[in-house]
């Protein structure tokens, strides 16, 4: 939450560098422990795909 303020601006909160960095540990770690790794995928995009929305909303609100 805090980060969107350090943010120099609503799109710099997007990281899709970051994002596949993230997805491609999690895919690694799910077949490590004998998850599947594309469930593990998709929850994952979806829960990076909700905070994003969430920080951008908050960068929006603290560059009123």
């Amino acid at each position: 939450t805090a980060a969107a303020q350090f943010k120099p601006s609503e799109a710099g909160v997007v990281a899709p560098a970051r994002v596949e960095e993230i997805i491609r540990r999690v895919r690694d770690l799910a077949k490590a422990h004998d998850v599947d790794p594309d469930t593990m995928e998709k929850v994952y995009r979806d829960m990076i795909a909700t905070f994003t929305l969430d920080e951008q909303a908050r960068w929006r609100d603290s560059h009123k």
